[in-house]
Formats: C-alpha cells, structure tokens, sequence
C-alpha cells in the first residue's frame, strides 16, 4: 500500500526530505596530479628565456601571478584594439611595446599554480615551493 499523503510525501518524511533538491552545479575536475607539476612554477616571459645575453642585463624581477580558475598564458592575453579577435592578440607581459616597454630592465616571469577551487583541488602539490625563498628558475 502507498503512503503517499495528498502533498505527494511518503510517510514519514519531512516536508524538507521530500522536496526536489537541486544538483550541484557540474564543477570542472582539478587536473590530476601528475599532470599539474609541469604547468605548476616559474616560467620566464622576457626577455626570451634563450637570450641569455638579455636575461644577464636585467635588474628587477617581476613576477605575475593568475587568479582563481584562471591560468597562464590566457590571463595575460588581450585583442590590441581591446573590443575583436581580428585586431590580433597581445600579450601584455611578452609584447615588447607593453610591459616591457615600461621596465626595460625587467625580467618579467610567471608563476602557475594550480587555480581549480573544484571540491578535489586542495591538497599539496608535489614540487611546489613551500616558500618564496624556494621559488628559483
């Protein structure tokens, strides 16, 4: 026999139990950890990191850090005329009439990490620096 009452509850359950609750959202797997140590760290963007002669001469280190769900080199990328992709792309820690062209003597790098803040992202990276004093090239 169905117990079902004229609110389409079964016996015995809440209102609250019986009510349809909506799916999480789909969340986008965090990469697997095998995968994340290559993309994971510094990486130099200028001057040309087989330049040797020009990675000699610089004075200041900057380094750019990408956001949440984000990542390199997409964060850095803009269209040159700010509104299409026919107008080409930019890259404004790359391009030498960007940032470089305001701190010539900068060697201007990333660091990637992983940005996922899927519900499986948290944990230790193995490679990862624990602190900025591991932080090298």
């Amino acid at each position: 026999m169905d117990h079902t009452s004229s609110t389409g509850q079964q016996a015995g359950q809440s209102g609250f139990d019986a009510m349809q609750h909506p799916q999480k959202p789909h969340r986008e797997q965090s990469p697997r950890p095998d995968t994340i140590d290559s993309r994971v760290g510094l990486k130099q963007q200028f001057p040309d990191p087989e330049d040797q002669e020009a990675t000699r001469r610089t004075t200041v280190d900057v380094v750019a850090l990408h956001g949440l769900r984000a990542e390199s080199p997409k964060t850095w990328i803009a269209w040159k005329d700010g509104k299409s992709a026919a107008s080409g792309e930019v890259n404004w820690l790359r391009d030498r009439e960007m940032l470089p062209a305001v701190i010539p003597q900068a060697r201007i790098l990333t660091y990637d990490w992983n940005a996922s803040y899927a519900e499986d992202a948290s944990g230790p990276l193995a490679g990862a620096p624990k602190g900025i004093s591991d932080v090298t090239l």
